[in-house]
């Protein structure tokens, strides 16, 4: 589908956050507890995941001149067509936009959720750095749960400040998705 979808990538890109009312426009109240990576909710963008590598090269492009509705939901394009492509090439673009947006909760929230499709030392290092430093709970469930999707060797103290929240959805998140990393320590 990509090929013959590409004529339509840079419509699709300007559609993104404008059609219906479903997109997020704040952090969750709960946890988003399957293993899977979920659906963007914008219509525009689940059109750009099944167009896939070619929508993802022009999201990378123009991502970091969006304005901010559009760039949520780019954001989620980015994460999902990473997790199931198992390409790597958006991380620059999406850690540049975590610097820029550092003080953006939605769009931290956002490029948590789309770190789990990456793997390296410093998405990582940011992951574990929330959870052991934010003070926004729904920003240290979906460490967690990125965290949990890479399967990575996790920090005892990560491990053991999440077991410890004072928030019941972290508390949750990392039962299910540290649970094979509790089991090994716990041993």
């Amino acid at each position: 589908m990509g090929l013959i979808g590409q004529p339509a990538i840079p419509h699709l890109i300007e559609l993104l956050g404008k059609i219906g009312t479903n997109q997020y426009r704040g952090l969750p109240q709960q946890g988003f507890y399957k293993k899977n990576y979920p659906l963007p909710r914008d219509l525009a963008a689940r059109t750009l995941i099944k167009i896939d590598l070619p929508a993802l090269k022009e999201l990378q492009k123009v991502s970091l001149q969006m304005e901010r509705e559009r760039l949520l939901e780019a954001i989620d394009a980015m994460g999902y067509i990473a997790f199931y492509y198992k390409e790597s090439s958006s991380e620059a673009v999406l850690l540049k936009t975590y610097d820029k947006y550092s003080t953006d909760p939605l769009i931290i929230w956002k490029l948590l959720r789309a770190f789990q499709g990456f793997s390296s030392i410093k998405v990582q290092g940011i992951l574990e750095a929330v959870v052991l430093e934010n003070p926004n709970p729904a920003l240290r469930w979906e460490a967690i749960r990125s965290l949990g999707q890479l399967g990575h060797k996790i920090s005892m103290a990560v491990i053991e400040k999440a077991k410890q929240d004072p928030h019941v959805e972290v508390r949750k998140m990392v039962r299910l998705f540290l649970h094979s990393f509790l089991l090994d320590i716990e041993r």
